[in-house]
């Protein structure tokens, strides 16, 4: 099943289109790996290094007096990545080595959340307790108490939560081993030692609990061991292999969607990871929480390779979504409770969109996502960015929501004027060498460029796709892949790195833009 309609352009793409295209498909191939459990295949993901959770490792360690050698290994990794540091992460590195620091913590903290459209409160108290945990602000200097959490339903944070007022209360010197708050992140401790399979999390829990738990922070410990980088470092999580191969299928779905067998493995992988309780998915195995974004990635998939195939998958899935749809028509990321975000809508759209055909009752909860992203758009055309540093994804993903939507015969009023803005927009950003930024003056990126070369295919084409080819092209290395500036944030607003995200949406963009060029259709 096709979403995407194109007009033909003049001339047809250069031979060195079709060549790296090939090789970005190849690059995405060789990272397919199949399942330890037997149920199909995934690609594999390996999250890189971050200095934030290299830092706090570092400092746990020490402060419990722990793993000398593993310490050396962490102080070395930050003495050389340093300066790779944003100003608040850069603190708790020169905190962790020893050094002094360059920056003011109060500064640095508004710094980092200025831009943060969602949450900001909890993470203004996640990232204040850290500064509080190293020392780099008074205990007596913060606004924190044990009540101080905001109540929440998604696990991530009640477990942040928990930590926060366990972590408080040793500072104020009391027992935290019988407290409900310790009986909680017992229960909710992996079966693999960590909490919700994410190094930080665990981390923060492991600096609250200290070894007031010695069975948990035990097994915490052998989670972080577990994790530690070849290059001495330590990542947020150890991978994204079920949003990362969703992504990477819907890649190849745009490459070859006529010859998708070779993509039916990664469809069996992802219904087997699919939570047969709620209907969602989580964004790697082993975790708990599901959340929109990876459950809409996952159906839209299986929607693109087989719908029949995968009925009962995609059945639960829309199920799912509905539960999760809120009173002003859109989607949030974890809990019905949470705020509504335009990517998350987008991408719930786009699936409804492609199941309308199959189940007629999706129309009504479709137009009222359709409205909720119609009333969303900027005046300048961009939409608000959140999970992506990069303008140019929520448009992207908007554009392709919209694209399902006409296909199945569902069309708002203001469709035009939307794409008059977003075409003014990206013509806006566009950099002298054909390139986009994270934002207006930044450099150009691969992922940012390629957001906005899928946008422009699925906006009808335009002169400017050529230049935005051009630079893809570019930037692609020996082996096939096109590396990128990371953007994904975990929590937000803090940045890690999967390296494979910017092969797969290269190669998922030059396949929109080829198809687009020779005159693809549905």
């Amino acid at each position: 099943m096709r979403t995407l309609l194109f007009v033909r352009r003049d001339t047809a793409p250069p031979q060195s289109h079709h060549e790296a295209l090939s090789r970005g498909t190849r690059f995405l191939h060789a990272a397919l790996t199949s399942s330890g459990s037997g149920e199909g295949a995934y690609f594999r993901s390996q999250v890189r290094s971050r200095l934030l959770e290299t830092a706090l490792t570092l400092h746990l360690l020490r402060r419990e007096g722990r793993e000398p050698e593993w310490q050396a290994r962490l102080r070395d990794h930050l003495l050389r990545h340093r300066e790779d540091a944003d100003a608040f992460v850069g603190l708790l590195a020169a905190q962790a080595v020893g050094h002094a620091p360059g920056t003011h913590a109060f500064a640095a903290l508004e710094r980092i959340l200025q831009d943060l459209e969602y949450t900001h409160g909890r993470k203004r108290r996640l990232l204040l307790l850290l500064l509080m945990e190293l020392d780099l602000v008074p205990f007596d200097a913060t606004p924190l108490t044990p009540d101080a959490a905001e109540p929440t339903l998604h696990l991530f944070n009640r477990i942040y939560a928990a930590a926060t007022r366990l972590l408080i209360a040793r500072r104020q010197g009391e027992r935290i081993d019988t407290r409900p708050e310790a009986t909680f992140l017992r229960e909710t401790q992996g079966a693999r030692g960590g909490w919700e399979q994410q190094v930080l999390t665990t981390l923060v829990v492991l600096m609250a609990i200290g070894r007031d738990l010695p069975d948990v922070f035990e097994r915490g410990l052998g989670f972080l061991a577990r994790h530690e980088r070849e290059d001495g470092g330590m990542p947020f999580c150890d991978n994204m292999n079920l949003w990362t191969s969703a992504l990477a299928g819907l890649a190849l779905c745009e490459v070859a969607p006529d010859d998708l067998s070779a993509l039916h493995p990664v469809g069996e992988y992802v219904v087997a990871q699919q939570k047969r309780h709620v209907e969602g998915w989580s964004f790697t195995e082993a975790m708990l929480q599901t959340d929109v974004d990876t459950s809409t990635q996952c159906a839209q998939l299986l929607l693109q390779l087989d719908a029949r195939r995968y009925r009962e998958a995609i059945a639960g899935a829309q199920r799912y979504l509905l539960g999760m749809q809120r009173e002003d028509g859109g989607y949030p990321t974890y809990t019905r409770e949470d705020s509504s975000e335009v990517t998350m809508t987008a991408n719930a759209v786009l699936v409804q969109a492609l199941g309308l055909g199959q189940d007629a009752s999706l129309r009504e909860p479709l137009e009222r996502g359709l409205c909720f992203l119609m009333a969303r758009q900027h005046p300048d055309g961009s939409f608000e960015r959140s999970w992506s540093l990069c303008e140019t994804y929520s448009l992207f993903r908007v554009l392709w929501a919209l694209s399902a939507c006409e296909d199945a015969g569902v069309r708002h009023p203001d469709l035009g004027t939307l794409r008059e803005r977003a075409v003014r927009f990206l013509a806006s950003r566009q950099r002298g060498d054909g390139s986009w930024g994270q934002t207006a003056g930044e450099p150009g990126d691969v992922l940012s460029t390629a957001y906005a070369l899928a946008s422009l295919s699925l906006l009808g084409g335009s002169d400017r796709m050529d230049s935005a080819v051009d630079y893809l092209l570019s930037q692609q290395d020996a082996r096939g892949a096109f590396p990128s500036r990371p953007d994904v944030v975990g929590p937000r607003p803090l940045v890690f790195d999967e390296p494979l995200l910017g092969t797969v949406f290269a190669v998922m963009a030059l396949g929109m833009a080829l198809r687009g060029a020779s005159g693809g259709t549905s």
